[in-house]
């Protein structure tokens, strides 16, 4: 019997664009990412808030080889240095949108983005308003469902101390001792993401 090609499958032809589009994606902002080395701008700047958010949304592409490009560069991308001060809370935001992702792979994307991007802009981050939401989504990470997001977490929230420093380790201290009170979530995983990284 022969097999529908392409054109007869609109779900498989809308898989292989939507795959194309990430690869397009992938190849453009790592060849926007050069070494930053000496650098004090970055042409991808002004445009990182939205391509945040297709970049990591490619993490939960079931080629595995494109997620893992996909997570590559977006660190790469974290690395930008010197973003304005009207860039860094457009960035800001568009990687809070994610931190309730279906996909862990997702979450704990956003957290290695979130610990590099802290850490370089650091000193930009006058207000205390930005510090407080990386934490709140950091310690909310902390306590999901999934192991690999807690770890990452955990190195995150390390990072995030040594920004801050003792004052926020004494306020975290408080905060894990309430939490040791409760049981640790169980460890979940959705029934379509468990095959794409056996």
């Amino acid at each position: 019997e022969r097999k529908p090609d392409d054109k007869e499958n609109p779900l498989k032809a809308e898989e292989d664009e939507l795959k194309h589009l990430r690869h397009s994606l992938i190849q453009l902002v790592s060849g926007m990412c050069p070494n930053f080395d000496g650098m004090y701008t970055c042409p991808l700047s002004p445009h990182l808030p939205a391509l945040l958010l297709p970049l990591l949304q490619a993490l939960e592409d079931r080629d595995q080889d494109l997620s893992r490009l996909a997570k590559r560069v977006a660190e790469l991308s974290a690395n930008t240095p010197m973003l304005p001060g009207n860039v860094l809370p457009q960035v800001l935001g568009s990687v809070y949108l994610l931190g309730e992702s279906k996909s862990w792979h997702v979450r704990s994307a956003v957290l290695l983005f979130l610990q590099i991007i802290a850490f370089r802009h650091q000193f930009l981050m006058s207000n205390d308003q930005d510090l407080a939401r990386i934490r709140e989504l950091m310690l909310s990470l902390l306590q999901d469902s999934q192991v690999e997001v807690r770890e990452t977490a955990s190195a995150a929230v390390a990072v995030l101390v040594r920004i801050c420093g003792e004052a926020l380790a004494l306020q975290l201290g408080a905060d894990f001792k309430t939490w040791a009170l409760h049981p640790i979530p169980a460890t979940q995983a959705s029934a379509h993401e468990a095959p794409q990284f056996v």
